[in-house]
């Protein structure tokens, strides 16, 4: 069975980069273009792996989310990766302290965010 990753991002064009990017190395990959949206695929279909923007309009902004997920304990222990234009080391540092497991740097780290997801993902 393959992993399965959620992208909340609300530039539809990074969920689908990065889903062209993953889908080829075998994993599931399910995009939303707002926390609200995310929320509610990540309690109907539990991902493996969360990569989340910081920077959305709306409802939660990516660290809302992230703080909203620890309300639902059968949702605890999702990893989630902070993909961001944000380059802040306040933002990186607040996310970190959220329990992100990683925080790249959009165009900058590309590489880096997928070896990290395919560290988390191997097993």
């Amino acid at each position: 069975m393959s992993k399965k990753i959620l992208i909340i991002d609300d530039v539809q064009d990074t969920i689908d980069i990065l889903t062209d990017r993953l889908e080829p190395l075998g994993y599931e990959v399910e995009g939303r273009v707002n926390p609200k949206e995310g929320q509610w695929a990540t309690s109907k279909n539990r991902p493996d792996l969360i990569v989340l923007d910081i920077n959305m309009p709306g409802w939660r902004d990516g660290l809302g989310f992230m703080t909203s997920l620890k309300h639902h304990p059968n949702l605890l222990g999702i990893p989630i990766l902070i993909y961001t234009s944000l380059k802040d080391p306040e933002i990186r540092a607040k996310a970190v302290e959220g329990g992100a497991a990683g925080f790249f740097v959009k165009l900058e780290e590309d590489t880096a965010l997928l070896d990290r997801i395919k560290a988390l993902l191997a097993s």
